[in-house]
């Protein structure tokens, strides 16, 4: 059952409504970057917690997607339950938004180079061992 709304958060990637705008999307040129990774984080059960981030640029925009075991999304801050939660969204350094989907987008990014880092938080806001951080070079 968890694989099935997996695929269907896969088959969404594309129409998902969450995004963070910082500017206005100009010109989009499809400049297909990915990466995969794996960190492992201890659930209450003691078994690892495993996440894949894929991440692509197009044009302005970074297309990115979540999965991670024995984790729901949350929206809204309640009592703390473990593999549940919410992820927090960084840029540069800077936290821009509380992400409650596997998969979302950041667009209109400035031309350069940018850190995303992804912070898995508890409903409660204290965070998990689980995050993942990479690079966007803009055009």
């Amino acid at each position: 059952m968890r694989n099935f709304f997996l695929v269907i958060s896969g088959l969404l990637f594309f129409y998902t409504p969450c995004h963070v705008s910082l500017a206005k999307s100009e010109t989009i040129e499809i400049v297909p970057v990915s990466e995969l990774s794996d960190r492992p984080a201890l659930a209450e059960d003691g078994k690892k917690r495993t996440l894949a981030v894929k991440h692509y640029v197009r044009g302005k925009d970074v297309f990115i997607e979540c999965v991670v075991d024995r984790f729901s999304f949350v929206k809204g801050k309640k009592i703390k339950k473990d593999g549940e939660g919410h992820i927090d969204v960084y840029l540069n350094g800077q936290k821009v938004k509380e992400v409650s989907t596997a998969a979302f987008i950041v667009k209109g990014l400035p031309s350069g180079k940018h850190s995303i880092r992804l912070e898995f938080v508890h409903n409660d806001s204290s965070k998990y061992d689980l995050f993942h951080e990479f690079e966007v070079s803009i055009p």
